[in-house]
C-alpha cells in the first residue's frame, strides 16, 4: 500500500497530504486504508469528451487496482446536474436530467 502512494508521489500525482508520516508506515496505511475498500474517479457527463488530462486519474486508479483496490469509474450522477464550472465566475445553473 505504501508503494502506491510513494509511486504517485514520485510521479508528482500527489501534491500534498495532511500527515506525510502516515505514508511511510505500511502497517498504519493497511489499517486506515484496507484493500477491501474501493477507489474511484468521476467524470462530468456534460463534457464533450474525455481528454488527455483524464488519463492522470485513470493512471492513479490503475495503480490502486494493482495494489488490490476495487476500481470504480463514474460518469455523471448528481455532480453532472451542476455542470462544468470551468471559466465561470457566477453560480452554476442546475441542469435537468434531459439536458445531461
Amino acid at each position: 500500500m505504501a508503494g502506491v502512494f510513494k509511486h504517485l508521489q514520485n510521479r508528482r500525482l500527489i501534491q500534498q497530504v495532511s500527515n506525510s508520516s502516515l505514508l511511510e508506515s505500511q502497517s498504519v496505511l493497511q489499517e486506515i486504508m484496507p484493500t477491501t475498500n474501493s477507489a474511484y474517479i468521476g467524470f462530468d457527463p456534460t463534457a464533450e469528451s474525455i481528454h488527455l488530462g483524464n488519463l492522470v486519474g485513470y493512471l492513479a486508479l490503475f495503480k490502486f487496482r494493482a495494489a488490490g483496490y476495487h476500481p470504480i469509474v463514474l460518469f455523471g450522477g448528481a455532480t453532472g446536474l451542476i455542470g462544468d464550472p470551468s471559466g465561470r465566475s457566477s453560480e452554476r445553473n442546475m441542469l435537468s436530467f434531459d439536458e445531461v
